[in-house]
């Protein structure tokens, strides 16, 4: 009965074939087992993890790499700065020199110190300085101070990561060797990436102008240090009287100098309770409650004004906001809230974003990064009608 059903099968259906990705007879197949059997035996160790050894790069040194890589196409000649000082925030700077110009490199991750504040003491340095500041931003941290964490924090919060420039600067060598390290240095420290020294490449350097030059900065900031030591301080006034002037008077009368006791007095008690007086009341930082500013650029134009105390600033009707934004914003959660004010604030005019009315920023920051379509530091960026910057003039700690 089988056989008559299995022929009359054949008959309606054909006659059945082994599902197989091979041929029917398999041989194939055959062939392609026994090579999975010949194949050598692999022994992993079990207490390992299947990536261990493995070194993932944060964000920073992502972004650092594609402007690496860029200018490698473009056929510059990169150098370089790598400090890895235990304690200190890492640096790791590119630069390059092009038209008789060095330039440092967008991306570029450098470190906070007390002396790149000190570096715009130096007249000449001042610009150059104000431009490395207004083109840096934290690490790994919105440079928007939010509502329940102040931006002074931020800064603690993510030290010592460091800071990353955010495009190319023309500037000095030297001056931003000392930058990105954070003290003294010169274009001596920049290597190329064969090895070789800025100034065995370029004869610009072979003169050593810009090394006499710099170490001339650092001598007058050093020399500046010494004149500026107080010879009073505010806190606990009657052991400084005593330690600062009448230990010093005592002294001298002992050593039998002759001087003129009036003469004595007066550079020795009055004029140091002088500048003590001077420290504790300073009427103008106490009077100093608004600022009238400007923001320029070629792409975009505003008027303001700075309310210190607040740290709030109102941007009067008529500014102009760029159209573009930048790379480093684009597709970011700041870049949609900027855009949704400009929806909501703005209109537009001959291809340009107008504010209708006078806004009240809660930060110079978001108002800076809001008008420009890039990430600057506030304070640095908003000057008044002589040129001055807001931090300047406030003397806060903005960078």
């Amino acid at each position: 009965m089988s056989t008559l059903w299995s022929e009359d099968y054949e008959k309606v259906f054909g006659k059945p074939t082994k599902w197989s990705l091979f041929s029917e007879d398999e041989e194939a197949y055959e062939a392609f087992r026994q090579t999975i059997i010949d194949s050598p035996h692999y022994v992993y160790d079990k207490d390992k993890l299947p990536f261990t050894g493995v070194k993932v790069y944060g964000y920073d040194l992502y972004l650092l790499k594609l402007s690496v890589d860029q200018k490698k196409a473009e056929g510059k000649k990169l150098f370089y700065i790598k400090d890895e000082t235990p304690g200190l925030a890492k640096v790791l700077a590119f630069g390059y020199y092009s038209n008789n110009t060095f330039y440092l490199m967008a991306n570029s991750i450098i470190r906070k110190t007390e002396f790149q504040k000190q570096m715009k003491k130096i007249s000449s340095l001042y610009w150059q300085i104000h431009e490395l500041q207004a083109d840096s931003v934290i690490r790994k941290c919105d440079i928007e101070a939010k509502s329940t964490q102040s931006q002074s924090e931020q800064f603690e919060l993510f030290y010592p990561e460091g800071y990353r420039i955010i495009q190319d600067i023309e500037c000095s060598a030297s001056i931003a060797a000392a930058y990105v390290l954070g003290h003294e240095a010169d274009y001596t420290k920049w290597k190329g990436m064969d090895g070789k020294p800025l100034a065995e490449v370029y004869t610009f350097y072979k003169g050593r102008t810009e090394l006499t030059e710099t170490q001339g900065f650092w001598s007058k900031l050093r020399s500046q240090k010494e004149e500026s030591t107080r010879i009073i301080e505010a806190d606990n006034g009657g052991r400084l009287l005593a330690e600062k002037i009448i230990m010093p008077l005592k002294q001298l009368l002992s050593e039998k100098i002759i001087t003129p006791l009036n003469q004595l007095l007066s550079e020795k008690v009055i004029t140091p309770l002088i500048r003590l007086n001077e420290t504790i009341n300073d009427p103008i930082r106490e009077e100093l409650s608004e600022i009238h500013c400007y923001l320029t650029g070629e792409k975009y134009q505003a008027e303001g004004c700075y309310y210190v105390k607040e740290k709030k600033i109102k941007v009067f009707a008529g500014a102009e906001f760029s159209i573009d934004v930048s790379s480093t914003l684009r597709y970011s959660a700041t870049d949609y809230k900027r855009r949704t004010f400009i929806n909501e604030h703005c209109s537009t005019k001959k291809s340009k974003y107008i504010l209708k009315e006078d806004f009240c920023f809660d930060s110079v920051e978001t108002a800076t990064v809001f008008i420009t379509g890039q990430v600057f530091t506030g304070l640095w960026i908003w000057a008044t009608e002589d040129c001055r910057a807001l931090g300047e003039i406030i003397d806060e700690e903005v960078y």
